[in-house]
Parts: structure tokens; sequence; C-alpha cells
């Protein structure tokens, strides 16, 4: 398994309310198993429980919230390459030390 820390797949990020957000992705993805396809997502968050909403589509998640040293400067998913599919490791959010690692 090689480690992409780093990859910028989220371009777009806006707050609209303490633990809701919007963000793009830009190809696909897995999270927990399920293919995350281009397109606009909610990312919602209560406590350790994370969701992902597209649609019809809501991909939930468990994360531990952890602090980055610096504010992130851009959203960012940081992904994991397993065979030929990129897993989601973790997310940053711009504008805030809040890194939410995917367990």
């Amino acid at each position: 398994m090689i480690r992409l820390a780093g990859m910028f797949l989220v371009l777009a990020l806006s707050v609209m309310s303490a633990e809701t957000y919007r963000l793009q992705i830009h190809g696909p993805v897995f999270l927990g198993g399920t293919e995350l396809k281009t397109g606009e997502y909610t990312l919602n968050l209560e406590g350790d429980n994370l969701t992902l909403k597209n649609g019809k589509l809501a991909v939930e998640s468990k994360v531990k919230v952890e602090s980055l040293e610096q504010k992130a400067q851009s959203t960012a998913l940081v992904c994991e390459k397993v065979g030929d599919r990129l897993e989601v490791n973790a997310i940053r959010l711009k504008g805030s030390t809040t890194k939410l690692v995917v367990q």
C-alpha cells in the first residue's frame, strides 16, 4: 500500500453551520467500502459520526477528531492507495486545525 498523504481531491468548502460543510470531490474515492463519485457533497459531523451526502447517497463513518499544528490552507482528503482504488483516511478542513481521521 502506498500512502498518498496530501492528495488534494476536494476543492471547495463552505461553512453552513458549526458542523455542516459543503465540499466538492473530483475523482472517485472510497469511504468505508462505498464509492464516492465526482460531485458536491454535504459533510455532517456529529460527535465522532461523519456523514457525506450527495443526492440519495449517504455514507456514514466513525472518525476521530484530531488537531493540526497549523490551520489547513485548503480542504483536502488524505487517501491511501489500496489495490487500484483510493481509500479516504482523513479529511482536513480549510481554515481550521481540525483533522477528521476515518476509523
